[in-house]
């Protein structure tokens, strides 16, 4: 019994440290393919995140391509901003996980993605509006502190949420 039991969690981390090294590969590898086009998506992220702001009455003016005037701050998407490091590290892990299908990790990469643009967006326009109406300080605090935390919270609950899926389905399978 003890042998067996030895036995299962060699095999587990054996399991983690293949599943670590797939997520670690991946994600280099994601990065140097798509960092190119990091200037494109904080061009793009800077422009919904305008469109946003007028639409909600904030007037904004363009200054280039990823920055802009939102009332009297200049507001600048930098890379970190744009969200490609979250996207990337999501469909990293998505990738890493061996017991799901191609096809249920094409459609979790699409929808993770989608759900971390919007999310990111979101926090871009709250502390746009934290930087107008309240103090620099506090904008400060909940950009770097709270966003960035229920980012990473985000990431894990929507890898949690595709796994229990992936596992709900796999579970009705084996039972029918």
């Amino acid at each position: 019994m003890l042998h067996t039991r030895g036995m299962e969690l060699t095999a587990l981390l054996r399991e983690g440290i293949l599943f670590l090294t797939v997520f670690a590969g991946l994600s280099i590898i994601l990065y140097v393919v798509f960092s190119p086009l990091e200037g494109l998506l904080q061009s793009i992220v800077a422009s919904h995140a305008r469109s946003i702001l007028h639409v909600i009455g904030t007037p904004t003016q363009t200054l280039n391509s990823i920055q802009f005037w939102a009332g009297n701050k200049l507001i600048e998407i930098s890379p970190l901003c744009a969200g490609m490091m979250e996207m990337i590290l999501l469909a990293s892990v998505m990738m890493a996980t061996r017991t799901v299908s191609r096809m249920k990790k094409i459609k979790g990469i699409v929808v993770g993605i989608a759900l971390v643009y919007v999310f990111n967006l979101l926090r871009i326009v709250i502390t746009v509006q934290q930087l107008i109406h309240a103090s620099f300080s506090f904008a400060e605090f909940t950009h770097d502190w709270l966003f960035r935390g229920l980012l990473f919270v985000g990431l894990i609950g929507i890898y949690y949420a595709w796994l229990s899926t992936h596992s709900i389905i796999m579970e009705k399978t084996h039972s029918e």
